[in-house]
């Protein structure tokens, strides 16, 4: 808590604020991909849809990785993005999720992620860290939120007997 390690039992989360409506920015060549965001209003306001904020959807849907079945997203919307933009969205996004995965590992081994949530469609093929992704059918529906939170362990009191050693004789 407040960057103090503690010994409550709780579940350990790092928000780094990217989904599939964060906002990318391309500044003099550095491009930034969150972590504000258009949320629910993509539909309104992603360029693939019809309107004028690029997002991260944007970028994966003209790099040819995503294909979104909505009848109000037409690829061709951003079928001039300059390449140099959405791969380098893409590489923020992939770093930003690799230095999460990091920071949340116990050891400097490689460990499965699984991926939910409306973003997870961002994270196509391998991140660094990883030792594999997995996405579940129906991932994009799962709450992540509620998913990250979830108990996802269990604990057990027992009380054990052992026999007494006796002392040696003095």
């Amino acid at each position: 808590m407040g960057g103090v390690r503690t010994n409550f039992r709780m579940p350990d989360i790092i928000s780094i604020g990217i989904g599939g409506g964060s906002i990318v920015r391309n500044k003099n060549g550095v491009i930034s991909v969150g972590p504000d965001s258009v949320g629910y209003n993509i539909t309104k306001e992603s360029l693939a849809f019809g309107g004028t904020t690029l997002t991260a959807t944007d970028c994966l849907i003209a790099s040819g990785m995503v294909k979104i079945d909505h009848p109000e997203c037409d690829p061709s919307r951003v079928s001039s993005l300059d390449p140099a933009v959405w791969n380098g969205a893409i590489e923020v996004i992939q770093e930003k999720v690799s230095e999460a995965i990091d920071k949340m590992k116990t050891n400097k081994q490689d460990v499965p992620v699984v991926l939910v949530g409306g973003g997870a469609i961002l994270i196509q093929g391998d991140i660094k860290g990883a030792s594999e992704v997995i996405l579940p059918e129906n991932s994009g529906c799962a709450n992540a939120l509620g998913a990250a939170i979830a108990q996802v362990s269990g604990e057990i009191d027992k009380m054990f007997s052992f026999p007494m050693k006796k002392s040696p004789p003095q």
